[in-house]
């Protein structure tokens, strides 16, 4: 079985860095599993909602999402 990236993950993947782009497209190549990217790039709102919900553990421009292309 061949799995390919939905439009939402792709997308998502685009954010990131070259490096990471590279390995995640080789992992799912390998066809090991399935995965979906959840997150590439955060903007400072979305940043600042992860932290004050719980969901990540530092404010905007802290995180490693926080950059562009995200080094996460």
């Amino acid at each position: 079985m061949r799995y390919r990236f939905g439009a939402s993950s792709e997308h998502k993947l685009r954010t990131c860095d070259f490096n990471i782009q590279r390995v995640l497209r080789r992992a799912l190549a390998l066809g090991v599993l399935d995965f979906s990217v959840i997150d590439g790039h955060r903007n400072k709102t979305r940043q600042n909602e992860y932290f004050r919900t719980g969901k990540s553990q530092v404010e905007w421009p802290d995180g490693k999402h926080n950059t562009f292309p995200s080094d996460a």
